[in-house]
């Protein structure tokens, strides 16, 4: 895994760090954690980790899932999965369809968002910790909701992969871990996989990363 420090940083060094980001993102065959200052707490706080892992259904979604899943995570971890509908109408895809289509369109991704929560669900109930999903219906962009989301719920870390399916939607879920790695409030960890049945690179015996009890990678060989 490659970590990345974000905190405590001008505004010359922020600019630096995001074109950084962008490129190690883009051209890493590791998962990439992105490392904020932990969330500062409130008098309400129940002082529980929260672990917001987004998802649309793809083999890299998938991983990114099973990444979690595998994480021996504090007893007191909550994990909210999250989908957000890739409805037509914010790619501009089907400019010309009729109203009937498009809501056609629309229930089809709803039906698929609702498909990759239940799917990271059943992965992750595997677990002893607690978990919730969520499916945004508001049909906002996917990263402005779950930028949101996040700030909403306190997050700690968001989770996510680096690409969605293939074509269009690979490129556009790209372009989501991009935007959560350089503007979400917290640590964000983007997951990184060959789909195929070879083994990863990152992965082996003498590439294994730590984590420390609040979730963050502290040891990179």
């Amino acid at each position: 895994m490659v970590v990345v420090g974000s905190h405590g940083l001008n505004v010359l060094e922020r600019l630096a760090l995001g074109s950084t980001v962008r490129t190690v993102l883009r051209h890493s065959k590791c998962s990439v954690e992105i490392v904020r200052a932990p969330r500062k707490e409130t008098a309400t706080d129940d002082h529980r980790k929260r672990i917001l892992v987004a998802t649309d259904g793809s083999e890299f979604a998938k991983a990114a899932v099973k990444a979690v899943a595998s994480e021996a995570w504090p007893r007191d971890t909550d994990i909210k999965i999250i989908s957000v509908p890739e409805f037509a109408l914010w790619l501009g895809e089907y400019p010309y369809f009729q109203r009937t289509q498009v809501e056609e369109l629309h229930q089809s991704a709803l039906d698929a968002a609702n498909a990759a929560v239940t799917q990271a669900k059943e992965i992750l109930s595997r677990t002893s910790l607690t978990v919730t999903i969520e499916v945004p219906v508001d049909r906002d962009a996917p990263a402005k909701t779950i930028l949101e989301t996040a700030e909403e719920w306190n997050a700690d870390l968001i989770v996510l992969g680096s690409h969605g399916r293939r074509g269009f939607d690979r490129w556009a879920m790209g372009s989501v871990s991009e935007t959560l790695a350089m503007d979400a409030p917290c640590s964000v960890e983007v997951v990184h996989i060959a789909v195929s049945t070879e083994v990863n690179e990152c992965e082996g015996e003498n590439h294994e990363s730590e984590r420390s009890h609040d979730g963050h990678a502290i040891h990179v060989p």
